[in-house]
């Protein structure tokens, strides 16, 4: 209807029903008015097309800062199991191949205190029936002790490892560096303890009682470091 007015208005000169300036004042008139429309018109659907771009960028937004917030609360979740794995895995290495260790003195051992002994080891029952009848208790009882020791920081080493590898894409990437550094060292320590014990090379098993005391001490403060300043640590004092 609107843009039939300039067609009308010449229809309506052309035909001479009225006067010139008569035309010209209702021209003004309904082409200010046609003029007005349009604008209101293409403002309106300028508006319904910035309304529905605002509207796409708002969902946008949000699912961005939703993806956000789960990687966060994730990460949340991650880094204090991940960090209890750590320290679990890097006692029992710790343990494992530690220079000093304490043994019972068997020889010294009345029957009864040595059955008492047996009733709360940790030795497997089939290993402490060997254990009664070994000639050398002492070097059957250390020798089965490393191997415990040996397969469950392979266990606890494997738990820690393998939930790092899993849980990486929560993980910054400065702390799964330092994660993996320390990773690295522990598994590093096990494999020259357990080369070093079998092929009785004192000289691997020094090695890697060396690293653990001289390199994760201070991967661990670093780590700790850092998990604390993910979570915001001090800001929840």
């Amino acid at each position: 209807m609107i843009d039939s007015i300039p067609k009308l208005i010449a229809a309506v000169i052309a035909s001479g029903a009225v006067s010139a300036s008569i035309a010209y004042a209702l021209f003004t008139w309904l082409g200010k008015t046609w003029i007005e429309q349009r604008f209101a018109q293409r403002l309106e659907a300028y508006k319904h097309e910035q309304a529905r771009q605002l509207e796409r960028f708002r969902y946008e937004i949000n699912s961005l800062l939703s993806r956000i917030t789960k990687i966060h609360e994730k990460e949340f979740e991650v880094l204090p199991v991940a960090w209890e794995k750590l320290n679990n895995a890097l006692g029992y290495v710790a343990a494992l191949v530690a220079r000093l260790k304490t043994y019972p003195d068997f020889d010294r051992m009345s029957q009864p205190q040595f059955e008492e002994f047996l009733a709360t080891c940790t030795l497997a029952d089939f290993q402490k029936e060997e254990l009664r009848r070994a000639t050398n208790k002492f070097q059957y009882y250390s020798e089965a002790v490393f191997w415990r020791q040996l397969a469950d920081s392979k266990s606890h080493l494997g738990d820690f490892h393998n939930y790092i590898v899993q849980n990486r894409i929560f993980l910054s990437a400065d702390l799964r560096d330092r994660f993996t550094e320390i990773d690295d060292v522990l598994h590093k320590a096990l494999i020259e303890t357990e080369i070093g014990h079998g092929g009785m090379s004192q000289e691997l098993v020094d090695r890697a009682s060396a690293a653990i005391r001289e390199q994760t001490s201070s991967k661990l403060a670093e780590i700790e470091t850092l998990v604390q300043k993910r979570l915001r640590y001090e800001e929840a004092l």
